[in-house]
């Protein structure tokens, strides 16, 4: 596509203005200290799912995240323990009022949409399925997802 270079570079600034902001903005600086750490933990969820087949939601903020919980709960009730649910959250305020939600098996941030931390994710992940909900076009993380198939 001939927009990727400039989408790649976008997503770089975009990361690079969260550090700064950081500097004196103590909201930020938790926020891109957590997205570090949920980078490090990818490996430990791919640990705890075993064989189970894991299914990774991405869910922008708190509404996508109620606009995918029948599809959560349906899963669950198919599939019950042979599944592990993973959700990802863009927003601070989605993932701090869900991050202990009894539909999900963990829950963590989306790291921002650069090719290093998408190639990172889905790496650790090795998600079976992902579902994006409503209009979560990240497209170095769907590039990614679909070079893992």
């Amino acid at each position: 596509m001939w927009w990727t270079p400039f989408y790649n570079v976008a997503m770089r600034l975009f990361e690079w203005g969260l550090q700064i902001k950081g500097w004196w903005n103590k909201e930020t600086r938790g926020w891109n200290q957590l997205r570090v750490r949920h980078l490090i933990q990818l490996d430990t969820i791919r640990k705890e799912a075993e064989d189970k087949e894991l299914v990774w939601m991405h869910c922008a903020s708190l509404g996508e995240f109620e606009q995918g919980l029948p599809v959560l709960k349906m899963l669950r009730a198919q599939k019950g323990d042979k599944v592990f649910l993973v959700v990802s959250f863009f927003s601070p305020s989605g993932y701090t009022q869900r991050k202990n939600t009894d539909f999900a098996d963990a829950v963590i941030y989306m790291p921002v949409d650069t090719q290093k931390n998408a190639r990172l994710t889905v790496a650790r992940l090795q998600p079976d399925l992902f579902i994006g909900v409503k209009y979560e076009f990240w497209w170095n993380h769907l590039k990614a997802l679909l070079s893992q198939k």
